[in-house]
């Protein structure tokens, strides 16, 4: 391997090592990335035309946010170079910041010009959110934006029991903030997704959407096909909120760093 595996930004974002001090997650080579692209709705279509304009959104973790200005340079010279199967090139015109209700608000790059976003989720702006939408509710509306893809007992599922994803939805915000945050969740795990088993399933309108992802490292097209619609869970939901809030900006399931299980909440 390479000599800066730990130290290379490069490395730290886009390859993820596993740290060799871990004390989680020892058999894996690679933990969660630091990013989470969402909003990919422009970037499924099969074309984009020549002068036509695309966008998503991209979410940086903990010890990645210092690294903004990488991320944007990777953004520009990957225009350069051209992505998809014909190499397509483009121009980084701009980057907003998003606000806690996901709302875009300044630019932070216009005219080749970088500032350093000013917006951060941190536990306060969670607890607002937790106040301002629920109140005593035992219904929650999860509505997928993007392919959502799980594996339980080691297959895909296409029947998304309420505790699947919280135990995929817990497991990733702790190690996101074990490997990235330099904290660790003080969570009763068994306790937690215990619970989640009473939380059922009241309506589910979710279907099955194959998407394909041209590779160019691979050269060759890749199907990352998942679940998408809406599905309502009823129960003694509270204590999940704010799990299911964060799980808003960082994805769940398989592909986050694609854009896959992104989804938000009523």
């Amino acid at each position: 391997g390479c000599m800066l595996q730990y130290t290379c930004v490069y490395s730290y974002i886009f390859e993820t090592p596993i740290p060799a001090n871990s004390k989680v997650m020892k058999k894996q080579s690679h933990v969660p990335h630091p990013f989470v692209l969402s909003d990919i709705s422009d970037l499924q279509k099969n074309e984009i035309k020549a002068g036509e304009r695309f966008q998503f959104s991209m979410t940086l973790v903990g010890k990645s946010i210092d690294f903004v200005p990488y991320c944007v340079y990777a953004m520009i010279c990957l225009g350069h170079s051209g992505i998809g199967k014909g190499r397509g090139k483009f121009k980084l015109l701009s980057i907003k910041e998003k606000d806690a209700n996901n709302q875009c608000g300044d630019d932070i790059y216009v005219d080749d010009q970088l500032n350093m976003p000013q917006q951060f989720l941190n536990v306060d702006i969670v607890d607002n959110l937790i106040a301002n939408y629920f109140n005593d509710t035992n219904k929650i509306t999860l509505h997928f934006i993007s392919p959502f893809r799980i594996k339980y007992h080691n297959k895909i599922c296409d029947h998304i029991e309420f505790h699947i994803i919280i135990r995929s939805l817990i497991r990733r915000l702790a190690n996101l903030a074990y490997f990235h945050c330099n904290s660790k969740c003080d969570i009763d795990f068994n306790d937690i997704i215990e619970k989640a088993r009473s939380v059922k399933i009241f309506e589910n309108k979710m279907s099955w959407y194959d998407w394909g992802r041209y590779s160019t490292r691979q050269k060759e097209w890749m199907k990352l096909g998942g679940l998408i619609g809406d599905i309502t869970y009823e129960g003694n939901i509270c204590e999940f909120i704010p799990f299911l809030i964060l799980g808003t900006w960082v994805s769940v399931g398989k592909g986050t760093a694609f854009g896959l299980g992104n989804y938000r909440i009523s």
